[in-house]
């Protein structure tokens, strides 16, 4: 194996640390490469000094999404850039959520606001026909969005509160509307880390809206039910995919339901699955070839 100029992009004022950067360079350099962070956003940015540039904690994006895309693009034309445009074009916008409803795939039910539409939250429950009962509500969150940054959930006896929620993130853009999922508060969502065709970890979440801080532990190995999510969700991008991360959260009968499908900068938390840190390392040198 050649030593190879290997940058993980990320951003220059980073809104949360990113606890995978450190290992993941430490694992390319261990393996024989020059590797470095690279910001996307910094005035010097020059993905073309490397041989690939590996999107990781480019996590300011939703703020600037028409820059972002440019960038990947451009970097795309001038050094191998995983995952690849397509992919990251496709994935930034949460509609793929309804894409994925709508192609037959369980997920957690979703509708999407465009920018500037208003709906009155009753309407949206009985239109949808959404559950009205105790523990009830809905989740009000931006269409590209990211680390739960203005995610709010709101119960059935705050309706009001949940309409002046969907203006105001109308305002801004697209929004995400769905019924509040008991699993999340309950800390039951589940976030599978796929690196090049293999399941490696599960990693179970704590509850989290925004503000809060997230806690995470190695969960147990993903039932067949997931797996099955997982190549419905990944199947379709083939060998362009390098690495992704399937949430799953369960229904009130236990099944799993694909809450995000991430795969432009998820966390993949190597630090709880030390093995995956290999996968990826050897991802990025078969890409390399």
């Amino acid at each position: 194996r050649s030593m190879a100029r290997v940058a993980l992009v990320t951003c220059a004022d980073i809104p949360e640390p990113d606890h995978d950067e450190a290992p993941a360079l430490a694992a390319l350099r261990a393996a024989g490469h020059d590797a470095e962070a690279l910001a996307w956003d910094a005035p010097t940015s020059d993905p073309a000094a490397f041989d690939i540039c590996v999107l990781r904690s480019t996590w300011n994006y939703i703020w600037q999404p028409a820059e972002f895309l440019a960038w990947v693009r451009r970097a795309a034309s001038a050094t191998r850039l995983f995952n690849p445009p397509a992919i990251v074009e496709a994935n930034h916008h949460k509609r793929y959520l309804v894409e994925l409803g709508r192609a037959g795939v369980p997920i957690v039910p979703t509708t999407l606001l465009r920018s500037g539409e208003s709906m009155e939250p009753e309407r949206l429950l009985e239109r949808e026909g959404w559950p009205t009962g105790a523990g009830a509500g809905i989740v009000v969150k931006p269409a590209v969005g990211g680390w739960s940054w203005n995610v709010r959930a709101f119960g059935i006896d705050q309706l009001d509160d949940a309409r002046d929620a969907m203006a105001a993130t109308a305002r801004i853009g697209d929004v995400l509307v769905q019924p509040i999922v008991a699993g999340y508060a309950e800390g039951r969502e589940r976030s599978i880390a796929w690196i090049d065709g293999d399941v490696t970890h599960v990693v179970q979440k704590g509850s989290r809206l925004d503000g809060d801080e997230e806690s995470v532990r190695l969960g147990q190995k993903p039932s067949d039910e997931e797996l099955d999510l997982v190549d419905r969700c990944l199947t379709p991008f083939g060998d362009d995919l390098m690495y992704a991360r399937v949430d799953v959260v369960p229904d009130e009968m236990g099944r799993p339901l694909v809450g995000e499908l991430e795969l432009i900068e998820p966390s993949l938390w190597f630090r709880l699955h030390p093995p995956a840190l290999d996968a990826f390392v050897a991802a990025v040198e078969r890409r390399l070839r």
